[in-house]
């Protein structure tokens, strides 16, 4: 029994709550001749049984796990993806109604941030699917629709399906990015001798990169913080680190590049290589973490395919270490519910 604001709280029985609940508000989907259907309610074992697993996912025990452990969640559940401090690590956070801090970043265009819309219809679905629409705008809605006479409910299953598999990409993108950001940052310090490069604004960077440089460094003044190496590289973008496999720096990838990516196959470690598929990456990238659509890209297998193949060219153990057993699998999993 603990106290939380003046409260008594039983907290096995409020787990025990928490977890029966989750269940209950489970989203459980079913393949129908018309599309998916939506069961919603105390949804029977057989239903769970078929539906969860693509939605949470089974750790090597065997026995389910939390929804957070392999960084996909059902949207509507009362917690959120987060990272520790290195930037890698999954783990539990309290539900979205109780963070009363969050970054202004994160607020925009971080992931678990935005709960999915509600699925537990009222006595008038034509007055739950106008506020839906109002919600999500009825230009969005209908980027969903496949077909011009599909009914709303397949539609918004597309649009909550689209979220589930973006949930896949979120732990996978994160390794890459900070793998990618320590990489570069290491095998630069190597070839200039200089453990703190990013702490002032380096001369050999394109005006654009030395922009960058100087809004981090603003950044961290603002906030009263020093201007330390480990800090500004955390403020640097993504597209910041892709950019340095731009032609502009063609020399610096023939000093480095190896460096960079011991785990990409010589034959192919090429500069114009590595800024294809990055930048590939970065749109997709930018794309989920802005909450756009990606239901309709051509593979979307392929698309997730090639993050963990770059996750193994920059560090070919972060795959093994950092991404949950069974991720790519339940990924498949999920993707095989399209609506």
């Amino acid at each position: 029994m603990t106290r939380s604001g003046g409260w008594a709280v039983n907290t096995k029985q409020h787990a025990q709550r928490m977890r029966s609940g989750w269940r209950r508000a489970a989203i459980a989907r079913a393949q129908t001749g018309a599309g998916m259907a939506i069961v919603r309610g105390p949804a029977s074992e057989q239903t769970l049984a078929r539906i969860l697993p693509a939605l949470r996912p089974t750790p090597a025990s065997g026995k389910p796990g939390p929804p957070i452990e392999s960084g996909v969640f059902p949207l509507s559940s009362p917690c959120c993806v987060g990272l520790n401090s290195d930037g890698l690590s999954l783990k539990e956070k309290p539900g979205i109604h109780h963070q009363q801090r969050m970054s202004t970043t994160n607020a925009r265009n971080g992931p678990g941030t935005v709960p999915s819309p509600s699925v537990n219809w009222s006595e008038s679905k034509e007055n739950d699917f106008a506020s839906i629409k109002q919600a999500l705008s009825v230009e969005r809605f209908e980027s969903y629709r496949r077909q011009p006479n599909e009914p709303d409910e397949v539609v918004f299953a597309r649009y909550q399906w689209n979220a589930v598999i973006c949930g896949h990409f979120y732990g996978t993108l994160r390794i890459l990015e900070v793998t990618l950001r320590n990489s570069f940052d290491r095998a630069i310090a190597t070839k200039t001798g200089d453990a703190n490069w990013l702490t002032k604004v380096p001369a050999w960077l394109r005006e654009s990169e030395q922009e960058d440089v100087r809004k981090a460094h603003s950044f961290l003044v603002a906030r009263k913080r020093n201007i330390t190496q480990s800090r500004v590289v955390q403020e640097m973008s993504f597209g910041f680190w892709t950019s340095m496999l731009n032609g502009r720096y063609e020399p610096l990838f023939h000093s480095i590049g190896a460096a960079v990516f011991p785990g990409m196959p010589r034959s192919q470690r090429t500069r114009g290589n590595a800024s294809q598929r990055f930048e590939s990456i970065r749109t997709l990238r930018n794309r989920i973490f802005h909450f756009r659509r990606i239901w309709n890209r051509p593979d979307i297998q392929a698309d997730y395919d090639q993050i963990l193949e770059a996750i193994g060219w920059v560090n070919p153990q972060a795959r093994r270490l950092f991404l949950p057993d069974g991720s790519e699998a339940q990924f498949a999993n999920a993707l095989a519910q399209r609506p």
